[in-house]
């Protein structure tokens, strides 16, 4: 199948159109490097698809981390530590609470964010399960997170 060239109005603008009914067909792709290399349509299609994707994944998890941040803002003196793991598949918002007796306001903002968090549009491509723990010694922690893929936040309070 021979390769349709964008007119030029179209290569004036920059545009240059992928379409699936010509999936058979190739796309020459030239980066920075000039090391030209074709690929076929569908794959240039599903690569874009994936990259808009990838793009779109990375602002949905900017979001949560601001989101989660300012949560825990709001209340200082109940964690002394929480963290963005990954357990289960998914990731996790482990809360590590400053008293080891339970605290049944805070846990329902806990849930309230569980349910906030996973009915949000905003972070569709996201699923995020929240948790609270008490102080635990290191090795119980390590039960919970997954120190290689976790962001920590610290509390700013002293204990």
């Amino acid at each position: 199948m021979a390769a349709t060239f964008p007119s030029d109005s179209q290569q004036a603008s920059g545009i240059v159109q992928l379409n699936i009914s010509n999936k058979d067909g190739l796309v020459t792709v030239t980066p920075s490097s000039q090391d030209r290399f074709n690929i076929k349509v569908d794959r240039a299609i599903e690569a874009c698809v994936g990259a808009a994707h990838e793009d779109r994944f990375r602002q949905q998890l900017t979001l949560l981390f601001k989101r989660l941040a300012s949560w825990l803002l709001e209340r200082p003196s109940k964690f002394t530590t929480a963290f963005v793991t990954l357990r289960d598949g998914c990731l996790l918002f482990l809360v590590v609470t400053r008293h080891a007796t339970y605290d049944g306001a805070f846990e329902d903002d806990l849930s309230a964010l569980d349910i906030e968090l996973a009915n949000d549009p905003d972070l569709d491509l996201i699923t995020i399960h929240t948790m609270a723990i008490p102080s635990v010694s290191e090795v119980a922690l390590a039960g919970f997170v997954k120190k290689s893929v976790a962001l920590e936040f610290k509390a700013g309070i002293p204990t």
